[in-house]
């Protein structure tokens, strides 16, 4: 994941907001169960 973002170029705060992101998806779909 992070090597993917790095060849977009896309910045640093950009990538953590992505990883929060999906961290908190995995959680609400984890809850959902």
């Amino acid at each position: 994941l992070n090597n993917g973002l790095n060849l977009l170029e896309v910045s640093s705060f950009y990538q953590q907001i992505v990883k929060g992101g999906v961290i908190l998806l995995a959680v609400l779909l984890d809850r959902r169960k």
